[in-house]
């Protein structure tokens, strides 16, 4: 590929070894295409020039294949993730960074040549290496950001047992339910009901309460009249 390849290598020996032929050559070297596009065409006739010692010349078709013959190394092309991040103390496979990794052969083997320190928070670097069935090989350089592992926090059993105590508390407060008492509202008496149950005034029976004040004022004044009565009754009998 790329290269012209020699015509005389498309005869035999024993033509080559003819004293009658003085030279071989491409008729048109320049319009062979030797690029890796026509890798993947069929092979392509060119004019070939056989030059004899007499001065005549005949021209022969001869038949070009180009070949990729590049490495491995060179002919594929990995997708690598060049710049990760991870936490400390995590391992970094390799392989996982290689995006297409199903686009290169099944045999090749990834590893690391330099491997990376991730057990210290920072920047570091690694190098990987692709190691291709025919001897050839690619190393990718690799930036690894290593950050700090979370704290693992510790909960507090007594702090734990009290908020649930808590909770409990709070939710038997919750679902209680509070049933008010009925009172029951009583209609204004009527006047007839007013009238049966307002005290009405009697006369002072014998065995009935003392009397009041008034009522001994009233007794006494009786009895002072009727002892003068008597007193003028007596005179006039006289």
């Amino acid at each position: 590929m790329n290269i012209v390849p020699d015509v005389n290598k498309a005869f035999d020996a024993e033509t080559k070894a003819d004293k009658h032929i003085k030279e071989i050559i491409w008729k048109d070297a320049d319009s062979i295409d030797t690029s890796l596009e026509a890798t993947t065409k069929d092979p392509v006739a060119y004019k070939s020039v056989v030059t004899f010692n007499d001065g005549t010349t005949v021209e022969i078709d001869v038949p070009v294949k180009v070949v990729d013959n590049r490495a491995d190394a060179e002919k594929n092309n990995p997708d690598i993730t060049t710049s990760v991040t991870v936490t400390q103390g995590e391992d970094v496979n390799p392989e996982d960074l290689i995006k297409n990794r199903e686009q290169l052969p099944d045999d090749v083997t990834i590893d690391w040549t330099v491997a990376p320190d991730a057990d210290q928070v920072g920047t570091t670097t690694g190098i990987m290496t692709i190691n291709y069935p025919n001897g050839s090989q690619q190393g990718i350089t690799i930036t690894i950001t290593v950050l700090p592992k979370e704290e693992q926090v510790t909960p507090d059993k007594n702090r734990v047992t009290e908020t649930t105590n808590k909770e409990v508390v709070d939710a038997s407060v919750s679902s209680a339910k509070v049933t008010p008492t009925a009172v029951t509202k009583k209609a204004p008496a009527t006047t007839k009901e007013r009238a049966k149950t307002t005290p009405t005034k009697s006369l002072l029976q014998t065995g009935d309460a003392p009397p009041t004040n008034a009522g001994l004022v009233g007794a006494v004044l009786t009895a002072l009249g009727l002892v003068g009565l008597s007193g003028a009754r007596r005179r006039k009998n006289n």
